[in-house]
């Protein structure tokens, strides 16, 4: 069996979240860079042979927190996260947020989110929280311990964020992930500069736990290809050579590898289905 992630891009369609300092310029919203970011994150866990389940994959709202979460659900997944971006009126506030299930105990994916974001951006205090479903103004600190990769106990009534809780009630962990203020230049800019690491690191950081958690496969990230073995393989294929790949692997993880190339005649993978 293959571990499953679903992947939720916030927002869609007429619901365009947050503004970014140069929204009045390329008119790009937090639905934007969150699609970005959720495309890059799957091309990344295809490639470490991961399936995948998306809420959209275009400009267009699939419905609200919970119909996301049911999509997961229906995906069978093992994981899923639910990526935005913050925004607020004054610039002056900046830096990373996750929001977890009250009941998880296990933090092994925020620990990695916290080593490796918290390079990029502040991580902003308490690292992982929830609020009371009964009481919004009310807020329960989970606090991460790195160490034990684990969260302290706390109390709480219920999950207020919908994505994380419809999650949780369908045996789904899931996390909400602010990867940072749109609305702050310097996170902003940072976001520019490292959006292709923030895509690969969060992958990253999914893939060691939810393999743990769930004892699925052993998993190995390829190498990536260096530009000789590129070259190699363009004047093997204009010299007439057919290239092909056979993998366990699923028919989508082929797609993660067209930058590196493109193959020429039929591969087969897991399933022995032909793709062309």
């Amino acid at each position: 069996m293959k571990a499953i992630i679903g992947i939720d891009a916030g927002h869609g369609g007429n619901s365009s979240g947050t503004y970014s300092v140069n929204s009045a310029n390329d008119g790009l919203f937090e639905k934007d860079f969150a699609l970005e970011q959720a495309l890059m994150i799957e091309k990344h866990l295809l490639r470490n042979g991961f399936g995948v389940v998306l809420t959209r994959r275009t400009d267009k709202n699939p419905g609200n927190v919970s119909e996301r979460a049911k999509i997961c659900a229906r995906g069978n997944c093992d994981f899923a996260v639910s990526i935005h971006f913050n925004g607020f009126g004054s610039e002056s506030a900046n830096g990373t947020e996750v929001f977890v299930p009250y009941a998880e105990k296990l933090a092994g994916i925020e620990t990695g989110f916290y080593k490796n974001l918290g390079g990029i951006f502040r991580l902003r205090e308490p690292f992982a929280r929830s609020s009371s479903y009964y009481n919004k103004n009310e807020i329960f600190d989970k606090k991460l311990n790195t160490e034990k990769r684990c969260f302290d106990a706390v109390s709480a009534e219920k999950d207020y964020f919908g994505f994380v809780r419809t999650c949780w009630e369908n045996g789904i962990s899931a996390d909400l992930l602010e990867i940072c203020f749109l609305t702050n230049q310097k996170d902003f800019e940072n976001y520019i500069k490292n959006r292709e690491k923030i895509a690969e690191n969060i992958a990253k950081d999914i893939v060691c736990p939810v393999l743990a958690l769930n004892g699925k496969q052993d998993i190995t990230t390829p190498e990536v290809m260096t530009a000789e073995n590129r070259q190699a393989i363009k004047y093997f294929q204009s010299e007439g050579g057919l290239f092909a790949i056979a993998s366990g692997r699923p028919p989508k993880w082929l797609e993660a590898w067209k930058e590196y190339f493109t193959p020429n005649t039929y591969c087969s993978t897991f399933s022995s289905s032909m793709q062309k």
